[in-house]
């Protein structure tokens, strides 16, 4: 007789749990916060990039103007930096409108408007400050006449108007007339300075070593060209070029010449990068051809009056 075994009982094998799908609503709020996370980093990195360029731009401009170099403005630094951050602000302030969490909506633009306005004003300082602003030059010529040096000249059109400046003489030095215009290819400056050669002095040439002192003092950074006796446009003259320190990217090339007592003086500025080329040296020569001088009548003493 066979024994009869119990059955041994075995579990059903468990069927996995079906996983609940996410409600809909978790799904669109992880959305949305990705999205303004997304907007965050944009905003946060676009102003970086606009702040860095005009850290940029303000630092290069600082030290070219103390050692000399070149600088430049990070233009593309600024402007896609300004760019992510319209991007970022704008999907912030989408999703804040969507969830009429408009106390939120209105400060962030008004603090946005301020930013814009505030890089925007940094960013045309910065422009300036580098030489790029926007100058007014004048479409017609003007003509300057000092009756006391005997000066007239005649400044061609697209020119800034004529600064002029009048020192009157005192008991220490002389009196001196000057007038100034430039534009952005070069500037001059024109000086006179009535009395001051002496009556036996009758050629330019007389007065090399004094006009060889003073401009080795204006030259503090570099004398490119020593004083030295030139003819231009048959008139004879001193001429000497060299670098100034507080202008150090600019070549300054003087001119004198002798009008009777008069002492004239023409001193040109121009980038450096222009140094040395025919069109320079042609310009100067024909902005010096505008130079017209007269005789000064000298003021009669009583002795000779009677």
């Amino acid at each position: 007789m066979k024994q009869t075994q119990d059955p041994v009982f075995e579990p059903m094998p468990e069927t996995p749990r079906e996983q609940e799908s996410p409600a809909p609503e978790s799904n669109a709020a992880d959305r949305q916060a990705a999205e303004l996370s997304e907007a965050r980093k944009n905003m946060t990195a676009g102003l970086l990039w606009c702040g860095g360029g005009l850290a940029v731009s303000f630092l290069t401009y600082f030290l070219a103007s103390q050692g000399g170099g070149r600088y430049f403005i990070a233009t593309g630094a600024i402007i896609w930096g300004f760019i992510q951050a319209c991007r970022g602000l704008f999907t912030w302030l989408k999703i804040k409108y969507r969830n009429g969490e408009y106390t939120a909506f209105w400060r962030m633009l008004g603090a946005a408007v301020c930013t814009v306005v505030a890089l925007g004003w940094l960013y045309t300082f910065s422009t300036r400050l580098t030489g790029g602003e926007e100058v007014a030059y004048l479409d017609t010529e003007q003509t300057y006449v000092c009756v006391d040096a005997g000066i007239r000249y005649t400044v061609p059109a697209g020119y800034t108007p004529i600064e002029k400046t009048v020192n009157p003489e005192t008991p220490t030095s002389y009196a001196n007339y000057r007038m100034s215009t430039w534009n952005d290819e070069i500037g001059f400056m024109i000086e006179g300075v009535p009395g001051f050669i002496p009556a036996e002095i009758t050629s330019i040439a007389d007065i090399r070593d004094y006009c060889a002192k003073r401009d080795s003092a204006y030259y503090d950074k570099e004398i490119i060209a020593p004083t030295r006796l030139i003819t231009v446009g048959g008139r004879e003259m001193l001429c000497s070029e060299g670098r100034n320190e507080e202008y150090p990217a600019q070549i300054y090339t003087a001119y004198d010449l002798m009008n009777g007592r008069t002492l004239i003086s023409v001193l040109f500025f121009y980038d450096e990068s222009a140094y040395g080329k025919t069109a320079t040296r042609l310009r100067i020569e024909k902005l010096l051809g505008r130079l017209d001088l007269f005789e000064v009548q000298q003021p009669q003493t009583a002795a000779a009056a009677e």
